[in-house]
This record gives structure tokens, C-alpha cells and sequence, in this order.
């Protein structure tokens, strides 16, 4: 039986949410790499884990901020049976456009960076503190019906992303990418081939090394199967076209697909809609907020191949 999880998109259903959430068992918890419909801002406070956004790979130390946009793929990894603590806050992007003003852009710190890279800074003890007893106010604020919480979660929210807009502004705090060298290079491989069928076989001859260890090592470190990855890749591309204005067929062919039936399927399976009603809806926009667009991919592209020369 085929167990494997539908991983890549996992709706958040209210506009704000905000967790402080500690686990003992979370090593025996399977974590598949997902993306959200709303930014996500993730302290880590203590525990033995890793995480991964897209081809970047973080070992974790308490006071690691990172901060994520719709679209970038991510998975946290506990290496060790202890203690897990961590906030997360998911915000719809409509919101952060309503608290921000002409002076202030609050969502300077989800989209001034490149995607999937630089999205970690690092708190001290004194900012960590200072963090958790805002999202403390704006939690509980969050969980209140009475008169005037509406307005301090909103007050709360807007320090938040201020401190975290400022932590990101005046950050040169550097990381080492963890992410093996082989998952990471079939990555890139994938993207740089998105537009067409890729197989094991290509793979195999590609890194001298048989179809079956690549995947194995990829699921190892990623939680998730090659054709999943594959498929993912190919539908945020098919999104960015629809953004674009390209009619369901032509982000249908562009993104890969064969069939036509077989994307029309796929699509609203992960996305929970179908590609025609993204288009012609105000869905695109939240879904599509800063996705890549296929210029933005050719680009990412033609910088890669000229720092590899």
C-alpha cells in the first residue's frame, strides 16, 4: 500500500495563526517538506533538529530565526530523541499588506531575500526573550473574544514584524549549507531540466551512480520521493505561468506535463483547485506570492551556470 503523504501545500486556515509548541516524540513523527498559502515566521528554542528550505540545509541553534514565503519548501528534522521547542507564526499576506504603510513594507524580510536562501538570522538570549513575550501577547490576544483583542493582536503582530523586519535588515549573520552535495546538485539538475521528463536513468548517468542509491538519499534527506519532488516543481512553475496570463494549456506544456488530463488531475490534487479556477480567480495572487516566475527560474539559471564556470 502506497502510504506516501500528498506533502506540498498545507492550507493555513485563519489569517493569523500563532503556536509555542514543545513535543518529546516529535523524532518518531514523519515531517514531509510542504509550502503554506500564508508566511511563516519559525524561532527555534531548544532540541536537536535540522531544517530545510528548498536546497539549503540548517542545523538549528536556539535563537535561529527563519523566516518563509508562501512558496519555499521546507522540513524540520529532529536527529535526536529530547525535547522540541519552537513559535511559529503563519500570517496571510493580506494581512501583512494591511498593517504596512507607505513607510514601512512589512514583508521586506519574506521577499528582499533570493528564494530559498538567507532566510535565517540569529537571535541573542536578550532578543530571544523579548520575542517569545510578543508572540505570548499575540497568542493570547488570538485566543480572546473579549473587546479590543481584535486590535492588540494586531498591535502585536506589527512589533513582531517590525523586530523581525529590523533583525533582517541588519543582519550579516552567515550559515553553513548542510544540505548533502548530492541531494543539493539533484535539485538543481531537477530545476534546470523542469521542462522535460526526468527520469532515474538520466540521473544515473549524470552522477555516475546508480538510479536507486540518488533516491534513496534524497528520501533520506528530503522525506519525500523523487516523483513527489518532480511533480511539486513542475505545478509551482505551472502556477508562476498562470500568473503570468498563460492560458491552462500553455501552463500545462510549458511546466512539462505530457497529458493533459494527467496536469489537470495533478494540479488540483495539490493545490485543492483546479487550474482553470486559479486563473481565473484572486487565488493565483495569494498562491503565486512570490513563487518564481519562469523569467526569475531562467535567471536563477544563467547565474548558477556562470559562478559554476
Amino acid at each position: 500500500m502506497n502510504t506516501e503523504k500528498n506533502y506540498s501545500f498545507a492550507p493555513v486556515n485563519s489569517d493569523i495563526q500563532c503556536f509555542h509548541s514543545t513535543e518529546w516524540d516529535y523524532l518518531n513523527q514523519v515531517r514531509y517538506c510542504h509550502r503554506h498559502d500564508a508566511y511563516e515566521i519559525y524561532l527555534f528554542i531548544q532540541g536537536d533538529a535540522d531544517m530545510s528550505v528548498e536546497q539549503v540545509y540548517y542545523h538549528l541553534e536556539p535563537g535561529d530565526l527563519i523566516v518563509l514565503s508562501p512558496s519555499e519548501m521546507h522540513r524540520v528534522y529532529c536527529l535526536k530523541e529530547c525535547l522540541y521547542e519552537r513559535v511559529f507564526i503563519n500570517v496571510k499576506e493580506p494581512v501583512v499588506d494591511r498593517l504596512s504603510t507607505r513607510q514601512t513594507n512589512l514583508s521586506t524580510c519574506f521577499t528582499s531575500h533570493p528564494f530559498g536562501q538567507r532566510n535565517l538570522v540569529h537571535l541573542s538570549g536578550e532578543q530571544m526573550k523579548d520575542y517569545i513575550e510578543l508572540a505570548y501577547k499575540l497568542q493570547q490576544a488570538l485566543s480572546s473574544n473579549e473587546y479590543g483583542q481584535d486590535i492588540l493582536a494586531d498591535s502585536y503582530l506589527s512589533q513582531i514584524l517590525v523586530f523581525v523586519n529590523l533583525m533582517y535588515t541588519g543582519s550579516n549573520y552567515t550559515v553553513m549549507n548542510s544540505m548533502p552535495e548530492l541531494v543539493r546538485e539533484t535539485m538543481i539538475y531537477i530545476e534546470e531540466h523542469i521542462n522535460e521528463t526526468v527520469t532515474l536513468e538520466q540521473l544515473s548517468r549524470k552522477f555516475y551512480l546508480s538510479g536507486t542509491y540518488i533516491s534513496r538519499q534524497f528520501k533520506k534527506n528530503t522525506g519525500l520521493s523523487l516523483r513527489k519532488y518532480i511533480l511539486d516543481q513542475k505545478i509551482t512553475l505551472a502556477k508562476s505561468f498562470l500568473s503570468e496570463g498563460k492560458n491552462v494549456s500553455e501552463a500545462c506544456y510549458l511546466s512539462g506535463f505530457s497529458d493533459y488530463a494527467n496536469f489537470i488531475r495533478s494540479f488540483t490534487k495539490t493545490v485543492g483547485v483546479t487550474p482553470g479556477h486559479m486563473k481565473k480567480s484572486k487565488i493565483t495572487d495569494t498562491l503565486s506570492m512570490n513563487t518564481p516566475t519562469a523569467k526569475d527560474r531562467q535567471k536563477k539559471k544563467s547565474i548558477r551556470s556562470s559562478s559554476e564556470c
